[in-house]
């Protein structure tokens, strides 16, 4: 399977994706497709955005991860590199692609100066599809913990 950086052209494959998680998370959203294929070309544009997608032997899009390179707020002269969503269809799950996605994320994080790298999962997927053994078995290990509350 081929990982290459992500065009702009992508983001509609990407947003479709990124559908199939926000449908499985179980709070609610509105969010649309198009807004969300939107949001992505934005960020690709972005100099602080990056992404990247794993290609399938036929061409279609099977995974990404997109995220931003940002200053630590508490020491400006470091970088971090947070990824912002990491989606692999399910039918490569299972095989080396969030791995390899993970990984390229990495280099570019590196090579862009970045001191640390940032990964989540999610606990509103189930348990099959959420990656936290995943980024454990990269070497990451859990530095915060979120919560979200619905307004």
């Amino acid at each position: 399977m081929l990982i290459r950086t992500a065009q702009e052209s992508d983001a509609p494959a990407i947003a479709a994706m990124g559908m199939s998680f926000i449908r499985a998370l179980k709070f609610g959203s509105e969010a649309e497709e198009e807004d969300v294929g939107a949001a992505v070309a934005a960020l690709l544009q972005s100099d602080a955005g990056f992404g990247f997608v794993g290609i399938a032997p036929g061409g279609d899009l099977a995974g990404f991860i997109l995220g931003v390179l940002s200053p630590v707020w508490f020491d400006p002269g470091q970088l971090t590199a947070a990824e912002l969503a990491w989606w692999v269809d399910p039918p490569h799950r299972g095989t080396a692609l969030a791995f390899r996605l993970v990984r390229q994320f990495e280099r570019w994080a590196e090579a862009k100066g970045a001191t640390r790298v940032a990964l989540s999962d999610t606990e509103f997927l189930d348990t099959a599809a959420a990656a936290g053994p995943v980024i454990e078995r990269l070497g990451y290990s859990i530095a915060e913990r979120a919560y979200l509350k619905e307004l």
